[in-house]
């Protein structure tokens, strides 16, 4: 029982990281899925409009005026297109590197978070390793047992924040920083 706490606590990270990993992915295809078909829509209105200017036998001056502002959409839809990028394939690690925070972070306050969740993740590593050994000793007590429980409980609430902290801190660093070079 007492080892199911940080198991627990890392599969409800690790989970809630990919879930989010998947929903931006998903939002990415949909994106680029939206800006391939307007740019398919936008050139096919294009050509259609190309044709229907040589049906009607328009002169070449406005002819060639056409053809650069033709050329010109052509190069707008393009553009679109090339700003949405396709979607990165599946992370594998980069799950657990976010979850474990190594990462880059940005600013002092996301690194000095990132030491003592690194802290309570010792000591409840610590914890972990000496229930282990309590339960595979043979006189353990029901008593000892429920200490480590408390114990795995108060390392573990506290490494959940300061991962949390930790990560809004490093977001909050991110976005203050493009503003404050301008």
């Amino acid at each position: 029982m007492p080892l199911l706490v940080p198991v627990i606590t890392g599969l409800v990270g690790a989970s809630g990281i990919a879930l989010r990993d998947r929903m931006l992915r998903r939002d990415r295809v949909n994106e680029r899925r939206e800006a391939l078909s307007s740019a398919t829509a936008e050139v096919l209105f294009v050509s259609e409009w190309w044709k229907a200017r040589q049906l009607a036998g328009v002169s070449t001056e406005s002819t060639d005026e056409a053809g650069l502002r033709a050329s010109a959409k052509l190069e707008e839809v393009w553009e679109n297109v090339q700003a949405t990028r396709p979607p990165d394939p599946p992370p594998t690690a980069a799950v657990w590197r976010r979850l474990l925070l190594v990462i880059p972070l940005a600013g002092w306050r996301a690194a000095a978070l990132r030491v003592l969740f690194y802290t309570c993740l010792f000591a409840l590593s610590l914890v972990v390793v000496s229930t282990i050994f309590k339960v595979a000793s043979p006189g353990s007590s029901d008593e000892a047992l429920s200490d480590d429980t408390i114990l795995l409980i108060i390392f573990s609430l506290p490494a959940l924040v300061l991962r949390f902290l930790a990560v809004s801190a490093d977001q909050h660093a991110r976005t203050r920083r493009p503003s404050s070079a301008a």
